[in-house]
């Protein structure tokens, strides 16, 4: 009797009412396309870093792209966590926050995209 009176539970995802098994692929096409557009072409990877397919290893992938500052390679390559720390912090309070994780966000998609 108890359990007849709880209210249905809704599902934990929503499905766009357009989106057919028809037409799946293509809004995921335009959707990516839509988010390319937002990565400005200065923060992202070249087709020569990305399109090497042998590479198992992308720790060089930072100094090799052509992206990163002097200061921002120095960052990638420390190695003891104390001072990653401490850089961490003092980073974070010289940069704005919001630049950060946008160039951060890009080179990390396009590693990863796929």
């Amino acid at each position: 009797m108890y359990l007849t009176t709880l209210p249905p539970i809704e599902p934990f995802y929503v499905t766009s009412p357009d989106l057919t098994k028809e037409n799946w692929r293509e809004k995921s096409e335009a959707k990516r396309a839509e988010r390319d557009a937002l990565i400005p072409p200065a923060w992202r990877l070249p087709a020569s870093v990305l399109e090497d397919e042998e590479r198992t290893d992308v720790t060089e992938v930072p100094g090799m792209c052509g992206l990163l500052n002097e200061r921002e390679l120095e960052i990638t390559e420390i190695d003891d966590l104390g001072e990653v720390r401490l850089f961490s912090f003092l980073f974070s309070l010289a940069a704005d926050p919001s630049y950060r994780a946008a160039r951060q966000a890009s080179l990390d998609w396009s590693l990863h995209r796929g």
